[in-house]
């Protein structure tokens, strides 16, 4: 079967070289003539083999761009499954991009204070004289800049487990693992050691491919000395799914629990 194919292409590629062959296309006369020194025949000849030159040279060009278009829809396929893995989309928004980032208000605000270390303008405004986790303060503050607490959105609050509780008591809450699907804008907790205690809020700013992607304050401790970091504002990133969640507050109505 392969002898025969090959055969098969063989012929072809001979038939097609015969075809592109200016001799090809003269008659009996006009080859006789061109034998003989005719230069007019000469001439026609010459501009035949011109105009086959000139067709191959078009098809070599037209196969390399087919060939290029090809090479680059590949790796286009390619580069759009490793641009929208959850490990480049990771990296991507701990940088600081935008893309993904869900266009709402509280999340605009919050990404323009990512960088933001020690929490001083967070803390102070809310009415601290001195340092303290400002995880909570961070989250009032994004939500104050944009009307949310004077509209019952949000509550002013340093205390993680009272954002729960005023979340909760008006039906606004979800827990982690309800069904609830978080979207950009909500109010994520937290609970580092999974012993049912709330430890740390921030503010989902995309949900993309079983990821949660937030912006938090009083965040990036590295374990080197707790007792001397100051926290940071800073993006993370979380399995939906991941036990580290404690819940969600929601901020628009209609869209809590029943």
């Amino acid at each position: 079967m392969k002898l025969g194919k090959n055969k098969k292409n063989k012929k072809s590629k001979t038939t097609q070289s015969a075809s592109m062959d200016p001799k090809a296309q003269l008659s009996p006369e006009e080859l006789a003539a061109l034998e003989s020194g005719d230069d007019e025949v000469l001439r026609r000849y010459a501009e035949r083999r011109i105009r086959a030159n000139k067709k191959r040279q078009r098809k070599r060009k037209q196969q390399k761009i087919r060939r290029r278009a090809l090479l680059v829809m590949i790796l286009c396929l390619v580069g759009m499954n490793a641009v929208f893995g959850a490990r480049y989309v990771n990296n991507l928004l701990k940088a600081g991009g935008t893309v993904l980032d869900g266009d709402v208000p509280i999340v605009t605000t919050a990404r323009s204070q990512l960088g933001n270390y020690g929490g001083d303008k967070f803390w102070k405004w809310y009415g601290f004289d001195s340092h303290v986790d400002w995880c909570a303060c961070f989250v009032s503050w994004c939500a104050d800049q944009n009307g949310l607490i004077d509209k019952g959105k949000v509550p002013m609050s340093c205390y993680v487990p009272q954002q729960v509780n005023w979340f909760d008591d008006r039906g606004m809450y979800h827990e982690q693992g309800d069904g609830y699907k978080p979207k950009a804008g909500d109010i994520i907790f937290f609970d580092w050691e999974h012993d049912g205690s709330v430890d740390h809020v921030g503010i989902v700013a995309s949900v993309f491919r079983g990821k949660v992607y937030t912006i938090e304050g009083n965040s990036g401790f590295t374990g080197k000395d707790e007792k001397k970091w100051k926290g940071i504002c800073q993006r993370n990133g979380y399995d939906i799914n991941s036990k580290d969640i404690y819940g969600y507050g929601l901020i628009e109505k209609g869209s809590g629990k029943k």
